[in-house]
């Protein structure tokens, strides 16, 4: 078996070997991926201080809190730099707050925060000059960049970056998930799904009856 930071003959990259606990899987990452997953890149880190990170072939082992479908989807989607491949791929039945948070717990921050030209958006925390340049604007794009555009913001909307104390801010929100409930020829009836279980929790509430009644309309 091959070990931790084996070295491959083919092109001479280190490669580190993680064991998921839950399945008895594991997967190889290479120094790039590692680098857009925080918390492994700390396991990997500490292992002198914490030996029990590491079986006898070498391997890291992930607690049975990191789900290997569910961490193979994230990995998919930091390889293509894709974040509508994290909503497209994982089925309905599927909770998609499940892989939001273990997104999160594994600390990708890849993907933008959007914001969109000609609507109005406050962030929950001022963008510093080292990030503005991370922000995005909304203009004419191709199909892949819009859905891509529209799941960043569907992940930023998750971890509470806009400022939902802010009326026009939640307005904006409503009309541009109402545009993606109501373009199923842009975005696929999974992706829409998972958008509705991200919105009923984060800021459905927040919409006015008439906003509420609008979205229970659409889903019929």
């Amino acid at each position: 078996m091959m070990k931790t930071a084996d070295i491959s003959q083919a092109n001479k990259e280190v490669m580190y070997a993680f064991r998921f606990d839950n399945s008895n899987k594991y997967v190889y990452l290479n120094q790039q991926q590692l680098d857009h997953l925080p918390y492994l890149s700390t396991v990997v880190n500490s292992t002198n201080k914490f030996l029990s990170a590491q079986n006898e072939n070498g391997e890291y082992l992930l607690n049975s809190s990191i789900d290997y479908k569910w961490f193979m989807i994230i990995l998919d989607s930091i390889s293509s730099k894709t974040a509508y491949d994290l909503f497209n791929k994982l089925e309905e039945h599927e909770n998609v707050l499940d892989i939001l948070e273990l997104f999160d717990y594994l600390g990708v921050s890849l993907f933008s925060i959007p914001l969109f030209k000609d609507e109005y958006l406050m962030l929950s925390t001022p963008i510093n000059n080292d990030n503005k340049d991370r922000l995005i604007q909304y203009d004419r794009v191709n199909l892949s960049e819009m859905r891509n555009k529209a799941a960043e913001f569907i992940i930023a909307l998750n971890k509470n970056e806009y400022n939902l104390d802010d009326i026009r801010t939640v307005n904006n929100i409503f009309s541009l998930v109402l545009l993606i409930l109501s373009t199923p020829t842009a975005f696929s009836s999974r992706f829409c799904h998972h958008t509705l279980k991200v919105v009923s929790k984060c800021c459905f509430s927040l919409f006015l009856k008439e906003q509420q009644l609008q979205f229970r309309t659409i889903q019929q």
